[in-house]
């Protein structure tokens, strides 16, 4: 079970990397396996409650069931193993695109309390403290935690994170900076010029 699952976190990575969904349709497969294995497998059941976030994000977003599956799946998960990370930096996503800030908080702060390094829910608290000008220091805080504990392929996008909040708190230069490096790893011009222009709307 546990070879399985994590064949299924390489495809997810993949998937990540290249937005490719055949990696996302291998992903699920491997949990599903995974399963087959050890039906109280925890963490496969978290994967599959990320990748129907994935499948049906866009589909769901305006119902009242909005993502009620996957929370059932958490919850699964949840079930046989209490202190499991992913579990709580998913209701913490789930808090945070529904507007439960203060919820979300909460379960990121689980995340961290059963994983100090999970680099995730740092990146999460970061993303949602942004929305709070008076604690853009915390969403630095929490952003800059999470480019130190994670060194791959979403580095990037924490970088631009990170400049979003500086740019917010008038650090321009530090901003473009971070802005530089984020283009340094990926090449992505597009979001290299448009982070820029940002950064020239905010001195």
């Amino acid at each position: 079970a546990y070879d399985f699952y994590y064949k299924g976190r390489e495809e997810y990575q993949n998937y990540i990397s290249d937005n490719n969904d055949e990696s996302l349709k291998k992903a699920e497969e491997y949990y599903f396996k995974a399963l087959e294995y050890d039906s109280t497998f925890a963490r496969a059941y978290a994967g599959l409650a990320e990748i129907y976030w994935l499948n049906n994000y866009s589909s769901e977003f305006f119902t009242s069931s909005f993502m009620d599956s996957a929370l059932v799946l958490i919850d699964i998960a949840l079930s046989y193993d209490d202190q499991l990370p992913e579990a709580y930096n998913f209701r913490g996503l789930y808090n945070y695109e529904t507007g439960k800030f203060d919820l979300a908080i909460q379960e990121y702060d689980k995340a961290l309390k059963f994983n100090p390094n999970y680099w995730e829910a740092y990146l999460g608290k970061g993303r949602l403290y942004l929305f709070q000008a008076e604690v853009m220091d915390q969403a630095i805080q929490n952003l800059h935690q999470a480019s130190l504990l994670h060194r791959g392929v979403q580095l990037p996008l924490i970088l631009r994170n990170i400049a979003l909040a500086l740019q917010w708190a008038g650090f321009i230069e530090q901003a473009n900076a971070y802005i530089q490096e984020a283009l340094n790893l990926d090449g992505d011009s597009a979001a290299y010029f448009f982070n820029m222009a940002r950064s020239e709307r905010y001195r």
